[in-house]
């Protein structure tokens, strides 16, 4: 009996260490599955460090132009500097009606008066060089301009060419009324009594003369500029003109000599480059911002 009792104790002792080394087995299989999934899910990627060289730097985009600027602009006959004004045959530069300024009389012409002052100086200059100034035209009403344009044509077609012909031949010299710079009082015809005398035409003649080398060596010291200078009609519209000088202050006419530019260049330089810069939005603050920064731009360029 006791053998028996024995015996059975030593088999259920033996199924339970069987069972255990089962479950401790099963157990532990449990275990490496579970770490097998944790890692495919989220592995640890082990720390490196990345070469400085290797780093790419972004690429600084360039500054787009303010078209809002722009459109403020570009409708303008000038920038909104009174002596920057532009008119002449191309785009829009033109008037409607006419300028309202006062005026002060020097042979017989009329200039603005704000330009009295350098006109007076540059004479005095001249004239201590032996060269006297006479100024053949000034401030020239629309009324006046329109006479002039229409006696030009009729007087071509009186020499038998066709309207078509005769206002193309009168443009080369004329500009309709509204787009004269004789309209703003700061276009002046200057050429010598004697030449006034002995030959009277504006023509090319001037040019070989002592006082057209001592203007164009001399007038952006006092505001002007040659207006239509030689190989440049392509760009203001108009034939070489060595009498017709503009005012548009000294600065600004050392800025635009030390460029090389005509007018309509150097107003169209004048906002590509504020365009650059100004963050205004509302029309009146762009044109105020541009005085300022047109008188810096001059005197930057000439520095």
């Amino acid at each position: 009996m006791n053998k028996k009792i024995l015996v059975i104790s030593v088999s259920v002792i033996l199924v339970l260490t069987v069972v255990m080394l089962a479950l401790v087995v099963l157990s532990r299989k449990a275990d490496t599955g579970n770490e097998s999934y944790t890692q495919d899910v989220n592995p640890v990627q082990p720390e490196t460090e990345t070469p400085t060289e290797s780093v790419s730097q972004p690429e600084v985009a360039e500054p787009v132009e303010n078209q809002n600027v722009l459109d403020v602009l570009q409708g303008e006959n000038t920038v909104p500097v009174w002596n920057l004004i532009l008119l002449g045959p191309n785009k829009d530069y033109i008037i409607d009606e006419e300028l309202v300024f006062d005026k002060t009389e020097f042979d017989g012409q009329r200039i603005d008066t704000r330009v009295s002052e350098a006109y007076t100086s540059m004479a005095d200059a001249a004239q201590q060089n032996g060269i006297t100034l006479y100024l053949r035209s000034g401030y020239r009403p629309m009324s006046l301009q329109k006479t002039y344009y229409e006696s030009s044509i009729n007087s071509y077609m009186s020499q038998g060419h066709t309207q078509a012909e005769a206002t193309i031949l009168t443009d080369r010299y004329y500009t309709p009324p509204g787009r004269s710079e004789h309209h703003t009082g700061l276009a002046l015809d200057i050429i010598t009594p004697e030449y006034h005398r002995d030959i009277h035409t504006l023509d090319d003649r001037f040019a070989e003369t002592e006082a057209y080398a001592w203007l164009i060596e001399n007038c952006n010291d006092f505001g002007f500029i040659l207006r239509y200078p030689q190989d440049k009609s392509e760009i203001t519209g108009v034939n070489f003109e060595a009498w017709h000088y503009r005012y548009v202050g000294a600065n600004h006419a050392k800025a635009i000599t030390k460029l090389q530019l005509t007018l309509d260049e150097y107003i169209e330089l004048l906002k590509a480059e504020f365009a650059w810069v100004c963050t205004a939005t509302d029309a009146e603050t762009i044109k105020n911002e541009m005085v300022i920064f047109a008188e810096k731009f001059a005197n930057e360029t000439i520095a």
